[in-house]
């Protein structure tokens, strides 16, 4: 039936508050879905789901862009294992992004990258509702060629 992302959030029907997109790469492809949860009092929860499908060179970031009235808390990650060891690390910058990234190693690219055919998910609360402009400017990042 397809990629379990695009049956979390259907890329042609996403719903309220909701996006899907491929991104097509001249070396694979990525997929970043996002939905936003609206959990009263100005508060929202905001699951980003990143799917590498055939992408070799691995991702080894996710960031995304934050409002300068952002104030953002409960950040999650999770991967396909429960080391915490493996977790990517976050940190938030007010005004300019959220971002994850493989932790501090001596290999920076193994092996906590994601790999093809693999799906991170990444979430946090804000104080700011979704925008149709701003749904899907997420930036995966690619590692250097070989």
């Amino acid at each position: 039936g397809g990629a379990v992302v695009d049956a979390w959030v259907n890329p042609s029907a996403p719903g309220p508050d909701a996006d899907n997109q491929r991104i097509v790469h001249a070396d694979g492809n990525v997929t970043v879905a996002v939905r936003a949860t609206d959990l009263g009092g100005g508060q929202w929860r905001y699951h980003y789901a990143v799917m590498n499908h055939d992408f070799n060179r691995k991702l080894i970031s996710f960031s995304l862009p934050l409002s300068a009235a952002a104030v953002v808390s409960n950040v999650t990650f999770a991967d396909v294992d429960r080391n915490p060891v493996t977790d990517w690390v976050n940190a938030a910058t007010p005004g300019s992004e959220i971002k994850w990234q493989v932790p501090p190693t001596t290999n920076r690219l193994a092996p906590y990258s994601l790999k093809w055919g693999t799906l991170y998910s990444f979430g946090f609360q804000a104080n700011v509702a979704p925008s149709a402009a701003a749904a899907m400017t997420a930036r995966p990042r690619f590692p250097p060629g070989k």
